[in-house]
């Protein structure tokens, strides 16, 4: 017959002499769990730091018992956080609540801006739409040509705003007073796919 008035203290080994020891769980009475959780019992012999408030503890709902964690002061769960940030999202696995993200969200940060052009080109060819200021290209023979002028001479970086769409389509060529760069994304690494983000054309 199995009465709600025991407990186990599972022991976790912590060096090498420990390891192989046949049994893990001591067994001692729930007015004994309830005193170690009470601080009553702890593992410092009364000394400091904190002596009274060995352990954490927590009801589990799912297994309907409680819990003890031996030297935790702090415990939370992903979904205690005060604020999060875009795509960040609380999910629950396992019974346990974490937050994740699915992708990431490019942190880009400029300095001086001399010349800030939308998507929309000077010329382009067939295979471009162009729309909302920006461009699409369509087909590999669409091309699109952009004109500025800096009007000081200095040394100034370029960057440019692009998005790979499909998987079929990770390859974007800019060509820079005649230099040509090309800009790809491998298929194994999804986080700007379908994602507009900054990339550098010319530094320096």
């Amino acid at each position: 017959m199995g009465l709600p008035a025991y407990a186990l203290q599972w022991r976790i080994d912590a060096t090498p002499a420990e390891l192989g020891r046949p049994y893990r769980g001591l067994s001692l009475t729930y007015y004994a769990a309830k005193i170690w959780a009470e601080g009553g019992y702890n593992f410092t012999g009364n000394k400091s730091p904190q002596p009274m408030i060995p352990i954490i503890g927590y009801w589990d709902d799912h297994d309907k018992v409680p819990w003890m964690l031996p030297q935790v002061y702090d415990y939370m769960e992903g979904w205690d956080t005060v604020e999060r940030e875009n795509p960040m999202v609380q999910e629950s696995y396992n019974l346990c609540c974490y937050l994740t993200c699915y992708g990431k969200m490019q942190n880009s940060d400029f300095g001086s801006i001399h010349i800030d052009r939308n998507g929309e080109p000077d010329s382009y060819t067939d295979g471009v739409m162009v729309g909302n200021g920006t461009i699409t290209l369509s087909s590999n023979d669409g091309t699109a040509e952009y004109n500025f002028n800096i009007a000081q001479s200095g040394v100034y970086d370029i960057a440019v705003n692009i998005c790979f769409l499909f998987w079929d389509k990770n390859n974007i060529n800019i060509s820079l007073d005649g230099n040509e760069k090309t800009f790809t994304e491998k298929c194994l690494w999804w986080a700007y796919w379908r994602k507009t983000c900054w990339l550098i054309l010319a530094k320096g």
